[in-house]
């Protein structure tokens, strides 16, 4: 009796792991990249196709073997050792598949983005002077780049760390439970 509860029940933890496996989207994932040093810190999101995710290496962003496209971004400045910092976004020019020139991948995760600058966002009239100019923002591989009037300004290095899909876990939820009801209909058989 032991022996076929546990067979039942080896088929139901397969079933639902099946379930979960096809669950899994297979056209794109998105990574959500943090950088925070002393001067600015901020976040960029990036969407990135399955296709360009194995194997590993740099990958040129060619809109066919490898997709990537350049959500959005969001950097604040601060001013040491004042409290004073100032928020700003990307989202003039981003979305954008073209910024993106290549990605590496270790393990099939998202590991650095290569990318021309993008903006760059101006600012002028503010009490601070250090918020005063036109901001460029760039990723070189795992280093984020900030620019002021063209210049380099502050280097970050980035974090990138896969969001997961909003389904997934509603699909891995909905398989178990569909597991259960057919356990317990198994059951209710003589």
């Amino acid at each position: 009796m032991l022996d076929v509860k546990l067979r039942s029940l080896i088929r139901i933890a397969a079933f639902a792991t099946a379930v979960a496996v096809l669950a899994v989207p297979a056209h794109a994932a998105i990574y959500h990249s943090t950088f925070d040093p002393l001067d600015f810190l901020g976040f960029a999101n990036f969407s990135v196709g399955s296709n360009c995710l194995s194997p590993d290496g740099l990958k040129l962003n060619n809109g066919i073997t490898c997709t990537v496209d350049w959500l959005d971004a969001t950097v604040t400045l601060t001013n040491s050792p004042s409290p004073a910092t100032l928020t700003f976004s990307y989202g003039a020019f981003l979305p954008s598949i073209g910024a993106v020139t290549a990605v590496d991948i270790l393990s099939g995760e998202l590991t650095g983005v290569v990318s021309t600058p993008i903006g760059p966002v101006v600012i002028a009239g503010d009490p601070t002077p250090a918020f005063n100019g036109s901001f460029a923002l760039e990723f070189s591989h795992a280093i984020v780049n900030l620019y002021r009037d063209g210049v380099l300004a502050a280097t970050a290095d980035a974090r990138f760390t896969r969001v997961p899909e909003p389904g997934t876990l509603e699909l891995m939820l909905a398989a178990v439970g569909v597991a259960w009801i057919a356990r317990r209909r198994q059951h209710r058989t003589p």
